[in-house]
């Protein structure tokens, strides 16, 4: 979201506001236990095993919650996990480990909105909860201000994970992120593919086909409006510039996305 702001004696002007989710009012509102370990991924978080050291982790997760009662010793496990178990294993006992529900529709969010800042593209901007109750791990999404292609990616880059456009942003292309061993195990399991196809479709219609991301950047795009008529916060002309250059992206994004025999055929 955007708000108009005035820092020290700097003219008022427009600023990105992220939304904080190393709290415990976040995690409050998003888990029955919110006492659990928190961790963000840094540039690069190719959730890869090392060694059962926890300096080797910490230059890609910084630990933001309970740093005083509880350490890497999970976020361990799951990467030794990850990187070491046979494939029926991994199968199997994924779901033991991590939200994998969850995990699809982040990555459908992510590819169909072509945010290449993220898991999918730079190992980076994401969110790991740790409950400690389930023992499990929730991938959580976050900073998706590099979304629709302002970082790397046009509105016909495909979906498949493995191939991730010409770019060479996407894991298939080892780009600036590197590989995720994640990603690449998840989706080499015929199972998880279909789950992340199917959220693929669910995320499509309620973003897209029901025309929501449309109306969200319009109604965003006129409150901008009425506070720049107010205060004069930036240039109208170049403001219309730029949200135009959005929808028209939105528009080709969907026209790409419905020539495409998974989306398209629905």
């Amino acid at each position: 979201s955007y708000a108009g702001l005035q820092i020290q004696d700097e003219p008022e002007t427009l600023y990105v506001l992220s939304e904080v989710l190393n709290d415990e009012a976040y995690l409050e509102r998003h888990f029955s236990n919110p006492n659990g370990v928190l961790f963000k991924a840094e540039l690069g978080s190719s959730l890869a095993y090392v060694d059962e050291d926890p300096s080797s982790y910490t230059s890609s997760f910084s630990q933001e919650t309970r740093e005083n009662d509880a350490d890497y010793a999970a976020l361990i496990d799951f990467v030794r996990f990850i990187d070491q178990s046979d494939e029926a294993t991994f199968e199997r006992d994924l779901p033991n480990y991590l939200d994998i529900e969850s995990f699809a529709t982040y990555l459908a969010l992510n590819d169909l909105l072509v945010n290449t800042d993220s898991l999918i593209g730079m190992n980076n901007n994401y969110y790991l909860y740790y409950d400690d109750i389930q023992e499990r791990f929730t991938l959580l999404y976050w900073d998706g201000n590099e979304s629709l292609g302002k970082l790397a990616g046009g509105n016909n880059t495909t979906f498949d994970l493995y191939f991730a456009s010409g770019s060479g942003m996407g894991p298939g292309a080892r780009g600036i992120g590197g590989r995720n061993t994640l990603l690449e195990r998840f989706m080499a399991i015929p199972a998880f593919k279909a789950l992340y196809e199917s959220k693929l479709q669910l995320v499509y219609d309620q973003v897209y086909r029901s025309g929501a991301i449309t109306q969200q950047v319009q109604q965003y795009a006129d409150l901008v409006r009425a506070a720049n008529a107010e205060r004069s916060l930036v240039p109208a002309d170049s403001y219309e510039t730029s949200v135009a250059s959005v929808l028209a992206f939105i528009s080709g994004r969907e026209v790409y996305l419905e020539t495409t025999d998974l989306l398209g055929g629905q």
